[in-house]
């Protein structure tokens, strides 16, 4: 019965534990797929020029290249991360991870 997680001793830990392990395999995936999410990236027509205006395509074009069913594009509010910015901000692919990473990982 104390190896049972409905009743151990340690239930205290357990929403604390899967926080933290879900942040790690978001960490994880996020460093596994950099290179073929920036392969991704250069293949868009607009990848030389990206801008805050190509943002929510390519967030729709990498909803469907993740294979997501739409979560990407429902739940990344990406116009909070770049409220700052105007339209016609040139917008580097590290910058763009970066804002995607932070996202990911925030709680919720």
């Amino acid at each position: 019965m104390r190896n049972n997680p409905a009743h151990g001793t340690k239930l205290e830990y357990t929403e604390v534990f899967k926080k933290y392990s879900r942040l790690e395999k978001i960490r994880r995936f996020f460093n596994m797929k950099k290179q073929k999410i920036y392969k991704h990236f250069c293949i868009q027509p607009y990848q030389a020029n990206f801008t805050k205006a190509h943002v929510k395509e390519y967030v729709q074009s990498l909803d469907t290249f993740l294979q997501m069913g739409g979560k990407l594009v429902a739940s990344f509010k990406w116009k909070n991360y770049m409220s700052e910015m105007n339209d016609k901000d040139s917008l580097q692919f590290e910058d763009f991870y970066e804002i995607l990473f932070k996202w990911a990982v925030s709680p919720e």
